[in-house]
Parts: structure tokens; C-alpha cells; sequence
């Protein structure tokens, strides 16, 4: 439901539902986003660029909508919880992807995503830019 509609629906006609940016449409273009419930073959667009994100990343940056999943497809994992490098590289692999963005935190348990991602392009046999953004806890871009 769109925002609009949301507003149009609302029960107690307030201007909360109307004004709030927060319920302002998703900017996800498919779904699912998770790594694990992706299958490899054909699940991405022609000529995407990829937002591959940590969990956590849209949590603790505010505008991460509007500054990161804008204008991207994105893939979301947990780096300490799964392994992605073999999903990823199929996923490489099979699909004809323009750019790969990695959003990570600066957690330890976030070090090895960037290079789980260069792995599997590497593995994937193409020439794809990768580049990767380190948020702060406090949502700042480090």
C-alpha cells in the first residue's frame, strides 16, 4: 500500500498518516532481499547496480533508504551469521551486474564481508567495481 493510500485509509483521519515521511513508499525494487532466500540464476535485473548490506547497516544510518537502497537492487546478509561468498559468486556469475555496492559496519563481525564479496566476484570470472561504505554505530559514514 502506498503512501497515499495509507493516509486515504487511515481510521482516525489525523495528519499524522498524511504528513509523516516515514511512511513514505519503499524504495526496494524486488523482493525477497535476503541473501538466503535469493536463487542465483536470473534473480537480477539486466545492467543493475547491487547493494550488497549488512543487517544492521539500515538500523543505524537514518537516510540509508535514500542514500544507499535508492536506485540499487539490494541483496541484505549477516556476515557473522551466514556465508555468502558461493551464493554471491553464482549470483556474479550468472547475472550481467553493472556495479557492487557493500554497506557494512564497522563492527568485527562485519570485517569479512567486503572480502566474502571480492572473493566471489573474483570466483564469478567478471570485472565488476566494487565499492565499500563503513557506517559508525551512531549511523556516520566512516
Amino acid at each position: 500500500m502506498t503512501h497515499e493510500e495509507r493516509a486515504l485509509n487511515c481510521d482516525h483521519q489525523c495528519s499524522t498518516c498524511a504528513d509523516n515521511p516515514a511512511l513514505k513508499s519503499g524504495l526496494l525494487k524486488r523482493w525477497p532481499i535476503r541473501l538466503s532466500l535469493l536463487g542465483a540464476a536470473n534473480c537480477i535485473p539486466y545492467n543493475s547496480d547491487i547493494l550488497i548490506a549488512a543487517d544492521c547497516t539500515a538500523f543505524a544510518c537514518a537516510d540509508f533508504q535514500d542514500e544507499y537502497i535508492k536506485d540499487r537492487l539490494t541483496i541484505i546478509v549477516c556476515p557473522l551469521l551466514e556465508e555468502s561468498e558461493a551464493k554471491l559468486s553464482e549470483i556474479f556469475g550468472d547475472n550481467e551486474i553493472r556495479s557492487i555496492t557493500v554497506a557494512r559496519m564497522s563492527s568485527i563481525c562485519c570485517n569479512k564481508l567486503s572480502a566474502s564479496v571480492k572473493a566471489a566476484v573474483a570466483k564469478s570470472g567478471r570485472i565488476l567495481p566494487v565499492q565499500t561504505v563503513t557506517i559508525d554505530p551512531s549511523g556516520e559514514v566512516i
